[in-house]
C-alpha cells in the first residue's frame, strides 16, 4: 500500500487487518547545528520511501537489556509509525501514543507501542512517535550558550509537537480524523502529555488526553533547570564555561556520561520540560486555571504500588535513603516527613517505596485531576490495583500489558496466562479504546463511572478483576502542601 504524504510517497506493509507504515520522518535530523534546537521540517524526497521496517531508536543507554544490539541514531530518531484499518476516507478516531522511559530511554517500536495490539478489532488509527531523550532532549543551556539555545530544555517536548503537527497535516490520508485525536502516555509518556497540555504551540493538535502514572510534575522552573544543568555538567566532568563542548561531543559519548547520574538517585527527575517563556510560558497550574484545557476530556490515574517491590534490606543503606530524598531538591523536608511517619509502622524499605509512590506518582495524578476538574473539564480518575502480575504488586507500568493486549505472550513484562487475566485485559482495552472512540471510558461490565466536575466530589474507579468505585473528594484527597513540581530548587 502506498500513501502520498506532505513530504513524498511512502510504502507500507499489510499486517493482519492493518496497513502499517513504519519509520516515517516527521522532522529533519536534529544533528550538527540543530543539536539542542527545536525540530525543523523534514526534507521532501523523490520516489517512494520504504516504510516497512522500524527505524532507529533515539540514542540512549545501551547497557539496558532491551537496548543490547538495538539500532540507534541521533540523526534519524525523529520518526513515527502508523497503523490503520484502511487507507480510505472514513475519518477514524486517532490515538497518538508517547512512549515512557523516564525521558531517558524507550522506543516507539516495542510491544507497548504497537498499534495493532491496542486497536485490535476497532476502527482506530494508531500513531507511535519518538523524541529526543535525556540531555539531547531536555538539557537547559540558554544561560550558558545564549538565546540561540533558549528552547534547548524543551527539545523533546517540541519533537512531540512536531509529530502532532505531522498527524494534523497527514493523518486524513491514512483514514484518520485530524479533528479527533487522543494523546496517551504512561510514566514519562504521561508526563509528556502533561507538558503538551500546557504548551501553547500544541493547542488544537489534539482533543482528548490519557495520562497514566504521569502528570505535570516534571515541568521545571528555569532556576531548577539551571541547577540541574550544573549537576549534569559536573557528572560529565565539565565546568559551566565548558558547555560548548557538548555541541561537538558524539551523541553516544554524551549518553555514556549521562549514565554517571544513574547511581541510585531518581534519574527521571533530572529531565523534563522547562518554563522558558517561549515553549511553556507559565506555571502549569496557572495555565490550567486560565483555561488551557478548555473542555478537553481527560483520563488520569496511577498504580497503587508504583515503586514496589521495595528495596532489599541489604540495599537499603543510609546512602540509598539520602540519594532518594535528595532527588526532591527543596521538596526534601516535606517528603522526608512523610517517610519518617510511614517508617514508624511499615519499616524503612516499604515506607520508602510507599513514600515514593505517593510523591512521584499518586499525589501528582490527583493534583492534576483536581486542577482540571476545577477548570471545568470532564476528568475520569482511576487507580490500577491488580497485583496478579509477574511483578508481585500493582507496580509501575504493569497495566500496560493489559491495555495493549497479548500480555501472556510477553515473558518479561506480561501477565500469567489465566482466564482472570485475559478477562481483565479485555476490560482494560475496552476502557481505553472506549475513551478514544467516544471521549469517555465506560465499558461493558464496569460500574457507573461519572467524571469529576468543578465541585470536586466524584468517583474513582479501582481497576482489578472485580472493578469497584470509590466516592473520592478531590478537594481533600491529595497533599496540597507538596508542590506540583516534584524536583525543585530555590
Amino acid at each position: 500500500m502506498k500513501v502520498e504524504t506532505t513530504c513524498g510517497w511512502i510504502e507500507g506493509v499489510r499486517e493482519g487487518r492493518f496497513e502499517v507504515f513504519k519509520n516515517i520522518p516527521f522532522a529533519a535530523p536534529p544533528v550538527g547545528p540543530l543539536r539542542f534546537k527545536p525540530p525543523q521540517p523534514p526534507q521532501k524526497w523523490d520516489g517512494v520511501r520504504d516504510c516497512t521496517a522500524y527505524g532507529p531508536r533515539a540514542v540512549q543507554d545501551r547497557s539496558k537489556p532491551e537496548n543490547v544490539g538495538a539500532w540507534m541514531s541521533e540523526a534519524d530518531c525523529l520518526n513515527l509509525n502508523v497503523w490503520t484499518p484502511g487507507v480510505d476516507e472514513q475519518k477514524r478516531p486517532v490515538l497518538v501514543h508517547i512512549h515512557g522511559g523516564g525521558l531517558c530511554w524507550g522506543t516507539n517500536s516495542d510491544a507497548g507501542s504497537e498499534g495493532q495490539r491496542f486497536a485490535q478489532d476497532r476502527e482506530i488509527v494508531v500513531v507511535s512517535i519518538q523524541y529526543r531523550l535525556g540531555v539531547l532532549g531536555y538539557l537547559h543551556l540558554r544561560h550558558l550558550l545564549g538565546e540561540e539555545y533558549a528552547q534547548s530544555g524543551n527539545c523533546g517536548l517540541l519533537d512531540q509537537v512536531a509529530a502532532l503537527r505531522w498527524v494534523r497535516e497527514n493523518i486524513e490520508r491514512f483514514g484518520g480524523d485530524p479533528e479527533n485525536v487522543t494523546i496517551m502516555g504512561q510514566s514519562a509518556g504521561g508526563r509528556s502529555v502533561g507538558g503538551l497540555l500546557v504548551t501553547p504551540e500544541a493547542k488544537g493538535l489534539f482533543h482528548k488526553a490519557i495520562l497514566q502514572s504521569g502528570a505535570i510534575q516534571s515541568i521545571r522552573d528555569e532556576k531548577t533547570a539551571r541547577e540541574l544543568t550544573r549537576q549534569i555538567l559536573e557528572a560529565f566532568g565539565l565546568q559551566e564555561e565548558d558547555a560548548a563542548q557538548l555541541l561537538e561531543m558524539p551523541a553516544e559519548a554524551l549518553i555514556a556520561r549521562q549514565n554517571r547520574l544513574d547511581d541510585g538517585r531518581i534519574l527521571v527527575h533530572y529531565f523534563g520540560p522547562v518554563i522558558d517563556g517561549i515553549t511553556i510560558t507559565q506555571r502549569p497550574e496557572e495555565a490550567i486555571a486560565g483555561g488551557a484545557l478548555g473542555n478537553m476530556p481527560l483520563l488520569v490515574g496511577s498504580n497503587r504500588d508504583e515503586m514496589c517491590p521495595p528495596p532489599s534490606e541489604e540495599a537499603f543503606t543510609p546512602a540509598y535513603v539520602e540519594l532518594k530524598l535528595n532527588s526532591f531538591g527543596a521538596n526534601r523536608p516535606h517528603v522526608e516527613a512523610q517517610y519518617q511517619k510511614l517508617k514508624e509502622t511499615q519499616g524503612g524499605p516499604l515506607a520508602m517505596a510507599n513514600t515514593l509512590t505517593q510523591y512521584v506518582y499518586g499525589n501528582q495524578a490527583l493534583a492534576l485531576a483536581a486542577l482540571a476538574a476545577k477548570a471545568g473539564g470532564p476528568v475520569w480518575l482511576y487507580r490500577w490495583d491488580h497485583d496478579q502480575n509477574r511483578v508481585p504488586a500493582a507496580a509501575h507500568a504493569t497495566e500496560m500489558a493489559y491495555i495493549f493486549g497479548g500480555g501472556a505472550e510477553q515473558p518479561d513484562k506480561g501477565y500469567p496466562d489465566t482466564e482472570e487475566n485475559h478477562k481483565l485485559a479485555k476490560l482494560m482495552n475496552d476502557i481505553w479504546t472506549g475513551f478514544v472512540l467516544r471521549g469517555e471510558p465506560g465499558a461493558p461490565g464496569l460500574p457507573d463511572w461519572p467524571p469529576y466536575r468543578k465541585e470536586g466530589m466524584g468517583t474513582r474507579m479501582h481497576l482489578c478483576p472485580q472493578p469497584y468505585t470509590e466516592e473520592f473528594d478531590l478537594a481533600r484527597g491529595y497533599d496540597k502542601e507538596m508542590p506540583y513540581q516534584v524536583m525543585r530548587y530555590e
